[in-house]
């Protein structure tokens, strides 16, 4: 999926992953593609650019408004 961070107008592509640290009792964390996490509070800056309706329906399963 692709999102883009509303401050800077970069976009990135995210995944959601157990293998992050930032993930705990395998919840998903959503994160860029060199691994750094997206906690929740700052996924309300981004902006879904493109995602499947199968990608967008996992992240609302871990929390993730979009």
């Amino acid at each position: 999926m692709r999102a883009r961070f509303k401050l800077t107008d970069e976009e990135y592509t995210l995944r959601l992953s157990t293998d992050s640290a930032a993930s705990s009792y395998g919840q998903p964390v959503l994160e860029t593609e060199d691994g750094e996490p997206v906690d929740r509070f700052s996924w309300t800056l981004y902006e879904v650019v493109d995602a499947t309706e199968d990608e967008r329906a996992a992240l609302r399963a871990a929390g993730y408004d979009c």
